[in-house]
């Protein structure tokens, strides 16, 4: 509610400046382990939920797969709780391989690109804005505001642009880490 929830995920992915580089790398191993990545994947796909209705991130997690570190805390967690949970029987037995949700509510999303280094997700949108989000974090980065029509397409050129086409018949070519328009091409 307080829309903390996109900062939660920085905290699986810490900095490491003003660390020395025995405890940056102790740091480094403990955030790649496989039982924090299990965590911070569970809260990557289900942040939608921690947005919408925090408190049903418990009941999210207790119908995770059986085998999961996340299902066995949480099944923990509820055996000492007064609060009713509803259990899926039937469940997968495998995580579920979305890495993210993307929603903005009253918006539809039209097109999406992922660039080369699997780092960043380009989106674009019914209401004309193209977004770009940290994979790794879920955070924005930028938004493009220029198209007058729907997003239809997007794609990364190179590094440092991205395209994007729109039904008011134009591209625009963005600055990634700038986040402004290169160039605009009508057609």
């Amino acid at each position: 509610q307080l829309g903390l929830a996109n900062i939660l995920l920085e905290d699986f992915s810490p900095s490491l400046q003003n660390l020395s580089s025995s405890k940056g790398k102790e740091l480094q191993r403990f955030s790649q382990s496989p039982k924090i990545q299990e965590f911070k994947n569970f809260v990557s796909r289900n942040l939608h939920v921690l947005l919408a209705t925090p408190t049903l991130a418990l009941q999210q997690a207790v119908n995770e797969p059986g085998v999961s570190l996340v299902s066995k805390a949480a099944l923990n967690l509820v055996q000492e709780s007064p609060y009713p949970m509803i259990y899926w029987m039937n469940k997968d037995d495998k995580a579920d391989p979305c890495k993210m949700l993307l929603s903005h509510p009253g918006d539809s999303v039209t097109a999406t690109a992922v660039s080369r280094d699997g780092a960043l997700i380009a989106t674009g949108f019914q209401s004309c804005v193209v977004r770009l989000y940290d994979i790794a974090t879920g955070n924005e980065i930028h938004s493009y505001i220029g198209h007058s029509g729907p997003i239809t397409s997007l794609c990364f050129v190179g590094e440092q642009a991205l395209c994007s086409a729109s039904r008011d018949s134009t591209l625009s070519l963005w600055n990634i880490k700038e986040g402004h328009r290169l160039a605009v091409m009508k057609g």
